[in-house]
Parts: structure tokens; C-alpha cells; sequence
């Protein structure tokens, strides 16, 4: 796992950590599986250079491999996700878990 903080970093900087970082993790034997990161502008650029489609601002969540072309890459946005499970849950007010009836103000 790797975290870059960063400011006023360019698309073509970011492609390339990325794609640094993942030769580091192929060459120590293990996989990259996954790509972590939230839909701002800067990271929509980037993962184009990786062959992720974006349309009206959302990600298709699948790329091709920046190192190993025959194999497939995750792009997670995990902020979008947590937003999109609220916005339904205070839309909807419960959820069926378990066969259980889940409010949002169990978690309130």
C-alpha cells in the first residue's frame, strides 16, 4: 500500500507514481490488484492514461494492468461509495441486513 500526499500534482505526475509504485509491487512478487483513490479531477485524468473510462464524471471501476497488459486493475473510489450507501439509506430510511430491518439512526 502506498499514500502520496501531495500538492499541485499534474495528472502525468500521478500516472506515473502509480505506475512506479506498481512495477515496485510486481517486482517483489506480489500483485496489484486495485487502485484507491477519489473521482477528483486530477485523479479522472490520470486514469484515463490507464484506460478507465470516464463518463459524466463516473469511473468504470475496471483498467487494463499499467504493467502486465493481459490482466485487469480495480479503480475503488471509496468516498463515492460511502456517499452513494447514506444518500440511499436516507432516501429509503431502512435497509434489509441479515433479514434484519436496518434504520439510518442505528448508526445516528
Amino acid at each position: 500500500m502506498a499514500f502520496f500526499l501531495v500538492c499541485h500534482l499534474i495528472c502525468a505526475e500521478e500516472a506515473k507514481y502509480v505506475r512506479d509504485t506498481t512495477v515496485l509491487i510486481e517486482k517483489s512478487g506480489l500483485n496489484t490488484e486495485s487502485v484507491v483513490c477519489d473521482n477528483s479531477k486530477v485523479n479522472q485524468t490520470m486514469l484515463r492514461e490507464f484506460g478507465v473510462v470516464v463518463d459524466d464524471g463516473v469511473l468504470t471501476g475496471i483498467a487494463a494492468h499499467p504493467i502486465q497488459h493481459d490482466r485487469k486493475i480495480f479503480i475503488i473510489d471509496p468516498c463515492h461509495l460511502i456517499k452513494s450507501i447514506r444518500n440511499n439509506w436516507l432516501n429509503t430510511s431502512t435497509f434489509l441486513i441479515a433479514g434484519e430491518n436496518v434504520s439510518f439512526e442505528h448508526i445516528q
